[in-house]
């Protein structure tokens, strides 16, 4: 072989190793299996050792209607469920705990070993009840008395099992990070809260540093070149989910959204995977380029309806999202027979005194007017509220007539109420609680509402 041909050969072989080496950084790592996902929201677990009776906490529940005294039995129904599933992984998008007590960061942590043991992986993110919380406390007869907190540290030791051990890297100086639960598929567990804000009460409002910000751009730069399935979840969500709900509830939508769910959609995020508000509701956004976030909001356990999701990973990148409720618990729910019936009940009853509450703070009312008020919109506004919360929102009998009537009104309260209630119904696409999302170009492959009324409101 002359010298010529040797040296053509040698040229071709380091091409073909150079062309081979691209090809395999840059292609496509489907999934080997399909993988199942539970996700479950804002458990608000509380130890009922702390106190469950009483004026003191009489008076905790009269200003938060969730279901606190219940919620340790609800979450043992919920790992029960979890292990019946046998998913690869569970998501929980934060409020871990009722007001960030150190005591029941433990005891979830505890719960969550459980599922360890049985080969389920669980990843965390803090809401804006769990860390730094300065209303960490327990109950006793007429008395509030403080007990431990966490800080970041703290929490970060605690959930060492749930992300933050084995985490394969953190945003500078954050508690966002990445994982790798599955080979091929990369999660962000993002930390949108501002526990270090946190004086006489916890900072409901939620932001992305900007340093996370960048950090999640350049990592999705990398995923994308290593041909990796993302998907991220966080405690706030990162678009509205009804219209003006950054107007009317700016705390439950994270500052600045518009810009940043565009810079992530176009980086590459197509999901991300939300809680906070405790609706069960999946809306997108898609920018001027023409690419797709989801934010899929899961509704609270302790709220009505008490739902949670199961998420089927194809291998092909198509993920079929389903929809379920806790039913039963081994807890005393009277002459209810499903939790779903008694935890209606619960919001309902609430809603009536906690709803002349958010008008003195909207409008600056004074008590009286804001009763009247309540009392006046109060019997359309509650049912488009569990409407909105049960997702696939259907106008409930009995209250077009109603809304008709109210939208005639030239009072700038009752107008203002009205168009909240019109946001609630609306139901901003896609489906809320049963589709099929395709990764691989952010589009619906299946859009539908199951007819077996897993969601209703009788």
């Amino acid at each position: 072989m002359s010298f010529l041909h040797r040296s053509l050969l040698v040229l071709f072989f380091f091409v073909s190793f150079i062309f081979y080496s691209c090809k395999e950084e840059n292609a496509l790592q489907p999934l080997s299996e399909n993988v199942k996902i539970i996700v479950f929201s804002d458990p608000h677990l509380y130890d009922p050792s702390l106190g469950t009776t009483g004026e003191a906490f009489e008076k905790y529940l009269a200003s938060d209607r969730k279901l606190i005294a219940e919620s340790d039995a609800i979450l043992q129904a919920m790992i029960s469920k979890i292990e019946e599933e046998k998913p690869d992984l569970v998501l929980v998008p934060g409020d871990l705990t009722k007001d960030g007590e150190k005591i029941n960061h433990e005891k979830l942590a505890n719960y969550f070993g459980r599922l360890k043991r049985a080969g389920i992986k669980v990843l965390v993110v803090p809401g804006n009840h769990d860390i730094n919380n300065p209303q960490s406390y327990r109950y006793s007869g007429a008395q509030t008395i403080k007990i431990p907190t966490v800080t970041p540290e703290e929490f970060k030791q605690i959930y060492r099992d749930c992300g933050y051990g084995n985490a394969l890297e953190f945003a500078p100086n954050s508690l966002t990070y990445l994982a790798e639960p599955i080979n091929g598929l990369w999660i962000f567990g993002i930390d949108v809260t501002i526990h270090d804000n946190n004086v006489e009460s916890s900072v409901t409002a939620g932001r992305l540093k900007n340093s996370d910000l960048i950090w999640m751009k350049k990592k999705l730069a990398e995923a994308k070149s290593k041909g990796k399935i993302v998907l991220a979840f966080a405690h706030h969500a990162f678009m509205e989910h009804f219209s003006n709900q950054a107007t009317f509830f700016s705390d439950y939508v994270i500052a600045d959204w518009f810009q940043v769910s565009q810079q992530l959609a176009d980086a590459g995020l197509k999901v991300v995977f939300t809680g906070h508000f405790h609706s069960h509701d999946i809306t997108k956004y898609t920018t001027t380029k023409g690419n797709t976030l989801y934010d899929i909001s899961t509704g609270s356990t302790v709220t009505f309806p008490c739902p949670y999701r199961v998420v089927e990973l194809s291998s092909d990148g198509k993920m079929n999202i389903k929809s379920y409720k806790i039913e039963k618990i081994n807890c005393n729910l009277g002459t209810h027979a499903t939790l779903t019936s008694y935890s209606k009940a619960n919001l309902e009853s609430g809603l009536k005194l906690l709803i002349p509450y958010m008008l003195m703070n909207q409008f600056n009312l004074p008590q009286d007017k804001a009763i009247t008020y309540g009392k006046e919109v109060g019997p359309i506004l509650i049912p488009a509220i569990l409407a909105h919360f049960s997702g696939d929102e259907q106008i409930p009998q009995g209250i077009s007539e109603k809304l008709k009537l109210l939208k005639q009104s030239q009072d700038l309260v009752v107008k203002t109420l009205v168009g909240i209630v019109e946001a609630f119904l609306t139901d901003l696409p896609p489906a809320d609680n049963d589709v099929i999302i395709d990764l691989n170009n952010g589009n619906i492959a299946r859009e539908y509402i199951l007819k077996i009324n897993h969601f209703t409101l009788d």
